[in-house]
């Protein structure tokens, strides 16, 4: 979501308008406590204001649109009337365009890429078993066949071009998901169009399904965007809030090709014109550990590298949190403060979570409590215990899974038995999916540790590194003995079945989720006689848009006439 500013007078200034949907609307009505302004702000004045736009088009051009807030009428017309709104997406316009841009093609391409990748080796694994792709000869465990690389290559390739531009083919295909960006949905040049759209910001909040916050260091530092979370947090304490950091998408990108080059030259170390130059079979065995721990060390290394730095920019988000005043936060124009903070303390009267006589400054740290409450586990949730959630985890070692499609040639031309064929394929499979996440949270476990700087926590790190490295190899060497166990017999196969379901146990283990955090609020306020859902409903209909004089959707809030007269053109 991004920032817009409106200049309004400080002077007398009525309650922020609150549009919401049917439901929401029966709940307020039936609390007479709550104000009549409060009651009659519900709905759209005018339902033809519900825009959306396609998600295709906020990505389109490697997410050209997110350059800047400056928008024309042309922008508007990316955006057509819709009955409801996919996601909201919240931003600020400081953060540069493509860290935004590869954080929502990691959220709305993600899924399309590995369908893709899973396609195209289908496909050259076709095209290399009619020997349109060349096969080559490969020793493994003393085990020579032909086989190609072209699933391992294409499919790579199709991954990484599809998370990048799905979204363009998507467009033609009419399949997308309706976001809604202030930008494109509320009008920058026609006067009136924009002062509806900008009053009317919190029929489009309750209007959408999920708030999408793209996460920069910024974010936590802006008074609106803190305030939205934690409105948000009020009325699902148990999500419909995604927080994709603009850093996670580096973090995945980084992991998936540190694994695909691991993977490409223990590809080619397998060739048999390579092994052929070792003479015994002895060296052969020790040239293949000390290759595969040679390539294993940098890679995992530096992606323990990337997750420190990922760990300490979470440990700072939980600092911003901790010591969060919206007094302090930051506001474009100040004039709009005592607006702000005026409306927050109002609402927070009005709901019950504070006293109906409570002054403005104990309604304002009341309000500060709710958010160092709440949101903390509101972002643990989105970032998962391992730091990144298990579908991205998983993702970085793709490349593993993809010398399946390459083996399926060897197989049908019968020089591979289905018996091995199957072990191999679960060994990769059980690799990808559960041992190295595995090490991701144990990595992600260490650099939480080691954040800080200098050369004693440096050092600490590397302890730590070689201790998870160590572990690491004696499950990957257990793993791999098993698994040559049961490929020599079958009488064999239970022993490896029950250590693949033990590492399949560890990791879901690692990435288990977080529980549901129970509403309480009773430290805040007496609301003993509203129910949990129509506390929540009401809260979050009326706080999402009282920060908005200084958001970038402004404010649904009825200003004076000459205040309402002035609006600037989006900004932070």
């Amino acid at each position: 979501m991004a920032e817009h500013t409106q200049s309004i007078s400080t002077g007398s200034a009525n309650i922020t308008q609150t549009c919401t949907g049917t439901g929401t609307s029966n709940t307020l009505h039936r609390h007479s406590r709550l104000s009549t302004r409060t009651r009659e702000c519900i709905a759209f004045s005018d339902t033809s204001l519900l825009r959306g736009t396609k998600a295709t088009a906020v990505l389109h051009g490697f997410g050209q649109i997110l350059t800047n807030n400056s928008g024309s009428a042309d922008t508007y017309e990316h955006s057509e009337c819709v009955g409801s709104i996919d996601h909201f997406i919240s931003h600020n316009w400081s953060t540069k365009r493509f860290g935004k841009f590869l954080a929502l093609a990691l959220h709305f391409n993600l899924i399309p890429a590995i369908v893709a990748c899973i396609v195209t080796c289908a496909l050259a694994a076709a095209l290399t078993l009619g020997d349109v792709f060349p096969t080559m000869d490969f020793t493994w465990k003393e085990r020579s066949y032909r086989q190609g690389m072209a699933c391992h290559f294409c499919g790579s390739a199709a991954f990484f071009i599809t998370l990048l531009l799905w979204h363009e083919a998507a467009a033609y295909l009419g399949s997308s998901a309706t976001v809604f960006l202030d930008k494109t949905c509320i009008h920058q040049t026609d006067t009136d169009l924009k002062k509806q759209g900008i009053r009317s910001l919190a029929a489009f909040l309750a209007s959408s399904k999920n708030l999408l916050i793209v996460y920069s260091d910024t974010y936590l530092q802006k008074l609106w965007t803190v305030y939205e979370l934690a409105s948000n947090l009020a009325l699902h304490p148990n999500g419909s809030i995604t927080v994709i950091p603009v850093f996670l998408p580096k973090l995945l990108l980084r992991g998936v090709v540190f694994w695909f080059l691991f993977s490409t030259v223990h590809i080619f170390m397998s060739l048999t014109l390579v092994w052929d130059w070792f003479k015994c079979h002895q060296l052969k065995q020790l040239m293949e550990m000390v290759v595969t721990m040679g390539l294993m060390l940098p890679a995992s290394f530096a992606l323990m590298m990337t997750q420190r730095k990922w760990a300490r920019k979470r440990a700072n988000i939980q600092r911003l949190v901790e010591s969060f005043s919206i007094t302090r936060a930051a506001c474009f124009c100040e004039d709009d403060r005592p607006v702000v903070q005026g409306n927050i303390a109002s609402f927070m009267r009005d709901l019950g979570l504070v006293h109906d006589l409570t002054s403005e400054p104990a309604a304002l740290a009341a309000f500060d409590q709710l958010v160092r409450e709440e949101v903390p586990h509101a972002l643990a949730t989105s970032f998962g215990r391992a730091g990144i959630p298990y579908r991205y985890a998983a993702t970085i070692f793709m490349a593993q899974s993809l010398r399946i499609a390459d083996q399926l040639t060897p197989l049908l031309r019968g020089c591979l038995t289905v018996e091995k064929f199957l072990i191999d394929a679960s060994m990769h499979l059980t690799m990808h999916f559960a041992l190295l996440p595995i090490g991701i949270a144990a990595f992600d476990l260490a650099a939480k540790h080691c954040l800080g700087e200098g050369v004693r926590p440096t050092v600490f790190m590397i302890f730590l590194y070689g201790l998870i490295f160590v572990g690491m190899c004696a499950l990957w060497l257990t793993f791999d003995t098993t698994a040559n166990y049961a490929k020599e017999s079958l009488s064999h196969l239970p022993f490896y079945v029950c250590y693949v379901l033990a590492l399949i146990g560890m990791a879901r283990l690692a990435f288990r989720p977080l529980p549901p955090k129970p509403v309480e609020r009773s430290s805040l306020s007496d609301f003993k006689n509203w129910s949990r859902s129509d506390f929540s409903s009401s809260f979050r209909s009326l706080m999402r848009s009282v920060v908005t004089p200084c958001s970038a959707r402004s404010s649904a809030t009825p200003m004076s006439s000459a205040a309402s007269e002035v609006m600037s053109v989006p900004s932070e």
